[in-house]
C-alpha cells in the first residue's frame, strides 16, 4: 500500500511539472498567438494527451497486479498513449504548415484513431480477463474438491477391517482421479462439479457430526456406495469433458 501511494505521488509530481512547463511555454506564446485557433488547438490537445499519460501512469500503479497478468494488452494501450502525446507535440512543432481547418481536421483524426485503437485494445483486455477469472473458479472448484475428499480421510467412522482399509483405498484413488483431472470445465459441465462438490459437502458434514456423536455413522454399504457414484460421475466429467474439446 505505502508503495502505492508513493508511486502515485511521484507519478502527480511529474504531471504537475510537465503540465507546468507546458503552460509556461505557451502562456510565453500567448501574445503572438492570441487570436490563433491553431494555438489554443496545440493547447488543449496537449494537456489532454498529458492528462491521458498521467491516467495510464496512475491505474498501471494502482492496478499492479492486474496489470502484470495482461502486460501485452496494457502495453499496447500505453503505446497508443504515448504515442499520442508524441504526435500532439510534433503537431505543435508544425502547426505553421498546416490550414487551420486541416490542422483541425489532423487533430480530430489523430484522436479518433487513439480512441478506436484503445478501445479495441481495451474489448481484448476485459475479454482475457473474463477468461481468465472463468477458469481461476474453474481451478478453484476442484481443487476445493480435492481439499474436501483429503479432509473425508481424516472423519471416516471406525469401520472395523477391512472395510475401513476398502473406503480408504477407494477414497484414496478419488483424490487422485481428482488431482489428475482437467480443470477446465465447459460452461454446459459446470454445474457437474457443483453437484460433485455438494456431495462430497454433504458426506463431510454427516461424518464430522458422526464424529461428533451428534449422529450415527452412515452404514459402511452406503458410504462406500456414495464415494464409488462420485468416483463414476467424475469418470464421466472427464469423457464429457473430452469429447468437448
Amino acid at each position: 500500500m505505502m508503495l502505492k501511494r508513493n508511486g502515485t505521488a511521484i507519478a502527480f509530481v511529474l504531471y504537475a511539472v510537465v503540465l507546468i512547463a507546458s503552460l509556461t511555454v505557451y502562456i510565453s506564446l500567448l501574445p503572438f498567438n492570441l487570436f490563433s485557433s491553431s494555438f489554443w488547438l496545440s493547447l488543449v490537445t496537449l494537456i489532454l494527451a498529458e492528462t491521458a499519460v498521467w491516467f495510464y501512469a496512475h491505474y498501471w500503479i494502482q492496478n499492479y497486479e492486474r496489470v502484470n497478468r495482461m502486460i501485452p494488452g496494457y502495453t499496447g494501450l500505453g503505446v497508443i498513449v504515448v504515442g499520442y502525446l508524441a504526435a500532439v507535440i510534433v503537431y505543435s512543432l508544425l502547426s505553421d504548415a498546416f490550414l487551420p481547418g486541416a490542422y483541425t481536421i489532423l487533430h480530430i483524426l489523430t484522436l479518433a484513431a487513439a480512441v478506436v485503437i484503445g478501445g479495441i485494445i481495451l474489448i481484448f483486455i476485459n475479454f482475457t480477463a473474463a477468461k481468465e477469472e472463468e477458469t481461476r473458479e474453474q481451478v478453484a472448484a476442484l481443487h476445493e474438491m480435492e481439499a474436501a475428499l483429503k479432509r473425508l480421510l481424516g472423519k471416516l467412522p471406525a469401520y472395523e477391517e477391512p472395510q475401513l482399509s476398502e473406503l480408504k483405498s477407494v477414497l484414496a484413488q478419488l483424490i487422485e482421479k481428482v488431482k489428475y483431472s482437467d480443470p477446465v470445465t465447459p460452461e454446459s459441465l459446470q454445474m457437474t462439479d457443483q453437484q460433485m462438490l455438494y456431495q462430497i459437502h454433504l458426506l463431510d458434514e454427516e461424518l464430522s457430526n458422526a464424529a461428533e456423536g451428534d449422529i450415527e455413522a452412515p452404514p459402511f454399504d452406503l458410504t462406500l456406495r456414495r464415494l464409488r457414484e462420485l468416483g463414476q460421475s467424475l469418470t464421466l466429467r472427464n469423457e464429457q469433458v473430452l469429447i468437448s474439446k
